[in-house]
This record gives structure tokens, sequence and C-alpha cells, in this order.
């Protein structure tokens, strides 16, 4: 159960109509250092590498991105298709490239979501 004031935050790249494109693989403790994070990949972005992951036994497509060697971005979600991930990859590059920071936060918890958290038992 969360605790008042321990943060997790995971920065998003959203696209204009507000889609998740990517988001970061670190979990950050205060919204500062996550700002931080994001901002670096934004500075980072020509030289990410992207590499193509699959888990065979679900039979699907995801995508992770590094700078220098350490991992940064990865996949909103998994792909049915290989051809999906490529598409959500070249998304991404380009989304990421142009990439403009927005100050603020958006507070997911589960029981805004219809989640257990919150529920009278």
């Amino acid at each position: 159960m969360p605790v008042i004031g321990d943060s997790r935050i995971v920065w998003q790249l959203v696209s204009a109509n507000n889609r998740e494109l990517a988001r970061s693989v670190d979990v950050y403790g205060t919204f500062e250092s996550a700002t931080a994070g994001a901002q670096h990949v934004v500075d980072s972005s020509a030289d990410s590498v992207v590499e193509q992951v699959s888990e065979s036994g679900r039979g699907v497509y995801g995508w992770y991105s590094t700078v220098d060697g350490v991992p940064v971005m990865t996949c909103a979600r998994w792909y049915v298709t290989d051809r999906d991930r490529r598409h959500s990859i070249e998304i991404a590059r380009k989304a990421i490239a142009a990439a403009t920071l927005h100050t603020g936060a958006r507070l997911n918890l589960p029981a805004l979501m219809g989640g257990d958290l919150g529920r009278q038992r």
C-alpha cells in the first residue's frame, strides 16, 4: 500500500493527442529527478540506440533505447507484430527528437482507475 509522500514517478513521452508513445525505464523518487532524467533523454536523442526485444512465449515484440549503453526509455506497450514495433520505434524517435518538456504531473491512483486502493471492505 502506498504511503503518503512515497513518490514513484515515471515520465511519459506522449503524442499531441495525449497517446503514450514511450516512458522512462527508471522509476524516480522526486519530480525534479524525473524531469532531469527526461531532459537527459531529450538532449541525448541523437545518441540513443534502440534495442529490439521479444518474448517468444507470448509472441510479442517490444523495444527500449539506451544512451551510452544505459537503458533510458522503453516502449509504452508490447506489440503483436514486428511491423507495429518498428512503427512505434519510428514514431518515438521522431517525437523524442522534437520533444518539449512540460512542467506538471498527473497522479495515477488505482482508486481513481477502479483499483483496490481506497476501496472500503
